[in-house]
């Protein structure tokens, strides 16, 4: 299969995996850390949820690799998760990575979820409840 060119022809494969919690587009500054790297590097969010992220990165990270995150949810509000590297997928000369949030905080998925309810409530209430009959 060939690399995808364009982050648009990552959102078909995206699309197609069924997450109890949605992921947002967004995209947001992050800062990243390899576990045992002591160099925090600069990136943007592809997507977001509270269970994980996609982020695009200048290197590529190898599945199973840990990383520490600082994800800036606006200007002035971040949160700081730890998550494990899934995935990484070569785009436009630079990779997409999948990352699985582990042992995030109460706090942490709180506030991910309040930024993400107020980006978009419509798609967070129809996801949650699809296919309930709302009349």
């Amino acid at each position: 299969m060939m690399p995808p060119e364009s982050l648009e022809s990552i959102s078909q494969f995206s699309g197609r995996d069924k997450r109890y919690l949605p992921r947002w587009e967004v995209s947001n500054r992050i800062l990243y850390q390899v576990q045992g790297d002591g160099q925090r590097k600069e990136s943007l969010s592809h997507d977001l949820s509270c269970a994980g992220a996609s982020i695009l990165t200048e290197e590529s990270i190898t599945p199973n690799e840990k990383l520490q995150l600082t994800i800036y949810l606006d200007r002035e509000v971040s949160v700081r998760v730890d998550g494990r590297v899934c995935w990484s997928v070569p785009v436009a000369k630079k990779h997409l990575i999948g990352i699985n949030f582990e042992q995030t905080s109460r706090k942490a998925q709180d506030l991910i979820l309040k930024y993400a309810f107020e980006l978009d409530r419509a798609k967070l209430v129809r996801h949650w409840f699809k296919g309930w009959d709302t009349a």
